[in-house]
């Protein structure tokens, strides 16, 4: 899923640590529960569009704590959708790096 914002700079920081393994915006409990159901799915086409504005709408604030706030905030199926969305970011840019992974 390809992403373009003026500030996707930030988000690629939150991508990158991801990829290491450590989740700033997202409550433990959040993540936990994803990895463990192993809900990590590929988006439909109504879920890319929804992701698309989700994630635009997270990256439009500045500080960590109010990306939480709003993330925080979302409803079960939104933040489930951006959590997908945010997986599938993370597990496209290890696949870049690592091209013998495919």
């Amino acid at each position: 899923m390809e992403f373009y914002h003026k500030d996707k700079k930030n988000l690629e920081a939150y991508i990158k640590l991801g990829a290491k393994g450590f989740y700033p915006l997202f409550p433990k409990e959040l993540i936990n529960t994803y990895l463990k159901d192993n809900k990590i799915n590929k988006l439909n086409a109504a879920e890319k569009i929804k992701a698309k504005s989700l994630l635009k709408k997270v990256c439009e604030y500045k500080t960590n704590k109010k990306r939480k706030v709003i993330i925080e905030t979302l409803n079960t199926t939104d933040r489930e959708i951006f959590l997908k969305a945010f997986m599938n970011l993370i597990e496209s840019s290890i696949l870049d790096e690592s091209p013998y992974l495919h």
